[in-house]
């Protein structure tokens, strides 16, 4: 076989993909003919040669997309040439074959992109952003390719999020701002420690678009507790600012500001916050509320800065007095927090009774339970 000439070759190959020999057979598939290279050099050279497409051909397939599973056929080495060479006979890569590891690279992703007719590239928007590849996303906005402002709720890694924000980042102006937060705080990443500060990244470069929007109060609540640094500062103190100037709900609010509690170490930007709340509100019951939610929040040793927000809260703001009512003496002692921060509290006035003594008993903590036997006399 290698001894015929091109012209029959290509004959050949002419009529396994029409089949018009009278049989009863389907054509060939173009990933199934550029299989044939395995034949003979001469097929090789041949389709090689035409792998910019058999123009007068007329390909049978059921589906326009190419599904790499079944193009690869679980071979071990993905052939980035049949894959271009079926794109150019008609076919387009399916996010399947966009995620592939063999095309991450930019050259072979911009080699398979290169061999798609425009018209189909500019229909690819959703395939690319759902192959997630950093490649394929990068060569597609990078050559102005445009996507649809729902496209970017496909992606689902911080590195094409990051591409998609750095070089369009006008769409951003006309995402859904609420469901874009939720969609960037569910993204998944490990440790937790780095995700914080890639969520973070992305919602600091949002701060011009957010800055003009409210938002609802699961937004600004995912906000705090995915930002860390000046980033959380700037959304802790705006969005309080924001959200006071609507209609607010005051249980909303104590919620809000006890997960800022929470989520923030810095007591300076919690003591800001707090200022913007007691300016804007004449009532003092928003102070009872939000003790009682951050003493409701404390779970040992982790939260233990909470315990100094308490007491700087009732140092600094005019409070009612029910609030020295509720009972964190005895979270206190429930969560075996060291003395001096019970002491602490029952400095600032909380009140107790024989059910602290009881759980001072249960701790066998025999220094709490001198100074509240002593104060019982």
């Amino acid at each position: 076989m290698d001894n015929l000439p091109d012209d029959i070759l290509e004959c050949i190959c002419e009529k396994l993909v029409k089949r018009n020999n009278g049989h009863n057979t389907y054509p060939m598939k173009p990933n199934d003919l550029y299989k044939l290279r395995k034949v003979s050099k001469s097929f090789r050279r041949v389709i090689d040669q035409y792998k910019l497409g058999y123009n007068n051909f007329t390909f049978n397939h059921d589906h326009r997309f190419i599904n790499v599973d079944s193009y690869i056929n679980k071979i071990k080495k993905f052939d980035i040439n049949g894959l271009v060479w079926c794109v150019k006979n008609g076919l387009v890569p399916n996010d399947h074959c966009l995620n592939n590891k063999c095309i991450k690279t930019y050259k072979n992703v911009n080699k398979v992109f290169k061999s798609i007719k425009e018209i189909d590239l500019f229909g690819m928007g959703d395939d690319v952003t759902k192959s997630n590849n950093v490649a394929c996303i990068d060569w597609y906005l990078s050559n102005k390719i445009g996507i649809k402002k729902n496209m970017v709720l496909n992606i689902k890694t911080f590195p094409c999020m990051n591409i998609v924000i750095e070089k369009y980042f006008d769409i951003m102006y006309f995402v859904d701002p609420d469901r874009f937060i939720r969609h960037v705080c569910l993204m998944s990443y490990t440790p937790k420690s780095v995700k914080l500060v890639m969520t973070s990244q992305i919602f600091a470069d949002l701060i011009p678009v957010f800055n003009g929007q409210h938002l609802n109060i699961d937004s600004y609540n995912d906000l705090v507790k995915h930002t860390c640094y000046d980033t959380q500062k700037h959304y802790i103190l705006q969005n309080v600012q924001k959200y006071l100037d609507t209609d607010f709900d005051i249980n909303h609010l104590c919620s809000h500001l006890s997960i800022i509690a929470y989520h923030c170490k810095e007591w300076e930007t919690v003591k800001q916050c707090l200022d913007i709340v007691n300016e804007k509100i004449n009532s003092n019951s928003w102070v009872y509320m939000v003790v009682n939610n951050i003493n409701s929040k404390i779970k040992k040793e982790k939260t233990s800065h909470l315990w100094s927000y308490i007491k700087n809260i009732i140092l600094f703001y005019n409070y009612p007095e029910e609030t020295l009512k509720l009972p964190v003496i005895h979270r206190a002692l429930e969560t075996k927090i060291n003395n001096d921060i019970v002491k602490s509290m029952i400095d600032c006035g909380f009140w107790w009774s024989y059910g602290e003594v009881e759980q001072a008993a249960r701790n066998r903590n025999k220094e709490i339970m001198k100074i509240l036997a002593e104060r019982m006399i």
